[in-house]
């Protein structure tokens, strides 16, 4: 079969790249890999209206055709921190907070899962602080524009009276200006 372009949105860019008719998700992720330089030892999916590709089915027959907007999507496994780093006070007292019965109002479930991803920007951020010459330019703006997506997702969540959650919510926005800062830091760096 012939080769198709497509747009693929990987973070907060976009790359036109041009795969095979024929492939299957998993080539197609390949080929992607490859024609944008990522790591190897990273492990992306591929989502195609906002749904995963499965991996050995052909791009074709889920739909996809020439120009089709894809979504690069790097596969998270829990990031260690890097060696000398330690956790601040601060964030082992929210880890403790965050031990709540998730079935008490949904602002306190969105609450967790924006927490949860504050979480992971900070490990992110301190991984790039420990080595801010190997952290690309273009890593440092799509960590700074995931960080304000989550602050915005922070206004999101509605208290609706509730001081705990209010109090959380403004504990989670402090967080995440102090990590836009620090990612300040690296990019005058």
């Amino acid at each position: 079969m012939a080769s198709m372009p497509v747009r693929v949105s990987l973070m907060t860019s976009m790359f036109d790249v041009v795969v095979k008719e024929s492939d299957s998700a998993s080539d197609a992720v390949q080929t992607i890999r490859t024609a944008l330089k990522l790591n190897p030892r990273s492990s992306f999916s591929l989502l195609f209206r906002g749904r995963p590709l499965p991996p050995e089915e052909s791009i074709w027959a889920r739909g996809v055709r020439p120009n089709a907007k894809l979504i690069l999507r790097e596969e998270r496994e829990h990031v260690p921190l890097p060696q000398g780093v330690q956790r601040t006070p601060q964030t082992a007292k929210t880890k403790q907070a965050e031990v709540v019965d998730v079935t008490q109002s949904p602002a306190i479930s969105s609450l967790a899962k924006v927490t949860a991803r504050v979480d992971e920007l900070e490990a992110d951020i301190l991984a790039a602080l420990s080595a801010p010459q190997n952290t690309p330019k273009q890593r440092v703006v799509g960590l700074a524009e995931y960080v304000e997506q989550t602050m915005l997702a922070l206004d999101g969540v509605e208290a609706d009276g509730d001081e705990t959650v209010r109090a959380r919510r403004k504990e989670q926005i402090k967080r995440c200006q102090a990590l836009l800062s620090k990612l300040d830091t690296i990019r005058k760096s």
